[in-house]
């Protein structure tokens, strides 16, 4: 699988876990032009996979700031780690961030 798919499921996957956390993403950018874009992000490929291959994937909040996330997801088949990057700052706009959202963002 090349690289480039894993970054497409691990944007998915956030899409996922925001929206599991009471956002939409789609909503939130028609309605308040409040976007959540990767800034940068480290991403260290350590084993292929195929196309067929049963991914799991992951998200974690690590920091939560007035107008950034910090995210770590992983990639994981078959009890192999396949894919992760290390770190995924998240900007949004502070004044414009909907403040009824902060308390979903709450890091372990």
């Amino acid at each position: 699988m090349y690289y480039a798919s894993y970054l497409k499921f691990m944007e998915r996957t956030r899409t996922e876990w925001l929206r599991g956390r009471g956002i939409d993403v789609e909503m939130l950018a028609r309605k308040d032009r409040v976007l959540f874009a990767v800034r940068s992000l480290e991403f260290d490929h350590r084993q292929p996979a195929r196309s067929s291959d049963a991914l799991r994937l992951s998200v974690v909040l690590e920091r939560s700031r007035r107008a950034s996330l910090e995210l770590w997801q992983e990639v994981i088949r078959d009890q192999t780690l396949c894919a992760l990057p290390a770190w995924m700052p998240i900007p949004c706009d502070p004044v414009r961030f909907p403040i009824p959202f902060s308390p979903n963002f709450k890091a372990p």
